[in-house]
């Protein structure tokens, strides 16, 4: 579809309408997104975004990926989704997802399947203390339990946490960084600083450990 038109209000030939997509950020994309010709475009562009990331690891169980995600909640984060937020950015070295709390063995039991990925110790690291209420504040970043994966023939690694909570985000809130605190679901990609991260900036989050009682 036709959407750029240049000075002779000529339009502009597809192919390079997919590349100005294409070094677009997520937050000119919503706005383009809004107009309501440029809906299913955007739509479009932002999930063969989403499947060439992934592709770059599960090669051609990308369609698979996604049911699982859309059925157990699990979030994809990380590198991987601000390259998906910020198409400039470099490329990810891995994948980090994160799903709800019982929904791990679900997950794990996909990865565990995908073609060319052997699973590593599993758990790798199991959490004892989980939220409580009298413990507002959790020590352990959000997270429960890790799996992690290991790709056979290019090293590369999948890693799957699973939150303490129902909402599988929580983890994110306690990243270092805001430049990281995106996520993409298997219906659609959220950036939780659109404005900063944009302006390809990041705000430092301190780490601030309970006082003793």
């Amino acid at each position: 579809m036709y959407f750029l038109y240049n000075i002779h209000h000529e339009p502009i030939p597809t192919d390079i309408q997919e590349l100005i997509l294409g070094i677009l950020p997520l937050t000119s994309l919503r706005v383009l997104g809004n107009l309501p010709r440029m809906r299913d475009v955007i739509r479009r562009h932002l999930k063969e975004r989403v499947e060439r990331v992934l592709k770059a690891f599960l090669k051609d169980d990308v369609d698979n990926c996604l049911a699982m995600m859309r059925l157990t909640g699990t979030v994809l984060s990380g590198s991987a989704a601000l390259k998906v937020v910020l198409p400039d950015s470099g490329p990810p070295g891995d994948l980090n997802f994160y799903c709800p709390i019982h929904k791990a063995r679900e997950a794990a039991n996909y990865f565990a399947r995908a073609a060319g990925f052997a699973r590593l110790r599993l758990p790798t690291i199991t959490i004892a203390v989980q939220r409580t209420p009298f413990n507002n504040l959790d020590v352990n970043n959000g997270v429960r339990k890790i799996y992690r994966f290991k790709s056979v023939y290019t090293g590369q690694t999948i890693t799957l946490s699973e939150s303490i909570s129902a909402s599988p985000p929580v983890p994110i809130f306690f990243f270092h960084t805001s430049f990281l605190m995106n996520c993409v679901s298997g219906r659609g990609v959220i950036c939780f600083y659109p404005e900063l991260t944009e302006a390809y900036t990041g705000k430092a989050i301190p780490y601030c450990p309970e006082e003793p009682r």
